[in-house]
């Protein structure tokens, strides 16, 4: 019998993620109101949000999954495991200075006390760098997960997968052959390759990133032979819902998921388009439509 458990694997919240204005509450009842089983939490370098979204999950019956989504030199990479937590030192309480966190939250007036914390937790130097090196090294010597994330959409100044497409095009070679352009991603930036190679699954459906972008993520993964994953990477509640991971089997913990991900027994999916968002919003929320706005990425 047929099981099509449906996750969304990439979202951020207020609780966790600095850039977020998504409540962990809404994110949980929201998902709930639209039959999504389970949701994957995956907070910027930080695993801050963890009781709180343990805690909705309880209240909506929602099935949660705690990840990191790690910001790299070359790529995002989202890390899922029973001990994803445990991969680099956390910022201890006692370092955080009052005056500092006022500071960032008069110019950010409604980050939590959580999410201030991990702002402050991006400009200390943790003992281990984050690079994307170390991220793949220790995640899978804990029994990790790591999902190479939107690699089309990672906008940084080294040279990922999006930088050298635009480099491609930038040099007149055409419409883009994927083994042609791995080879020519592989001449110019062999630690790309290397690290898109020890990933254990490609994000190919993102919320964020465009149609092009998406589909080129998907030519990548099966052309690497990668297992691919959907998320909405849901910053707003207008953002939530759009993309899904369809497991095959049920799952129950983190372990599960590590375990069905890296077996290939998923496939992405899209769940809401922005049109359906609309309808399923105001059902569940009161808006004006002509205020409501799709952000992009940040």
């Amino acid at each position: 019998m047929e099981v099509n458990l449906i996750i969304d694997l990439h979202n951020h919240t207020i609780e966790g993620s600095p850039d977020s204005k998504l409540k962990s509450s809404d994110l949980f009842q929201f998902a709930r109101s639209i039959h999504i089983d389970g949701i994957g939490v995956t907070e910027h370098g930080s695993f801050g949000s963890a009781s709180v979204v343990q805690e909705e999950s309880k209240i909506s019956g929602v099935l949660a999954f705690q990840g990191i989504e790690y910001s790299t030199e070359f790529a995002h990479l989202l890390v899922y495991g029973p001990s994803v937590n445990l991969l680099f030192p956390a910022v201890d309480d006692q370092i955080i200075d009052t005056g500092f966190l006022l500071n960032i939250a008069n110019s950010q007036s409604q980050l939590s006390i959580s999410a201030l914390k991990n702002a402050i937790a991006e400009i200390i130097q943790p003992e281990i760098p984050q690079t994307a090196e170390n991220i793949l090294f220790h995640g899978h010597s804990k029994d990790c997960c790591i999902i190479f994330a939107h690699p089309f959409s990672f906008i940084g100044e080294k040279l990922g997968f999006n930088y050298l497409l635009k480099s491609w095009v930038m040099e007149g070679r055409g419409n883009i052959h994927m083994p042609a352009f791995l080879k020519y991603v592989s001449d110019r930036n062999p630690e790309l390759i290397r690290i898109a190679e020890s990933s254990d699954a490609f994000e190919t459906i993102n919320g964020c990133a465009s149609p092009v972008e998406n589909l080129l993520s998907r030519l990548l993964a099966i052309e690497l032979g990668k297992p691919q994953t959907g998320g909405s990477d849901a910053h707003f509640i207008e953002m939530a819902g759009r993309c899904v991971t369809v497991f095959e089997k049920n799952i129950s913990d983190s372990k599960d998921l590590v375990n069905e991900i890296k077996a290939g027994r998923v496939s992405p999916k899209e769940y809401l388009n922005e049109n359906n968002i609309l309808s399923y919003y105001s059902d569940y929320f009161t808006y004006k439509a002509k205020d409501l706005r799709l952000p992009q990425r940040t």
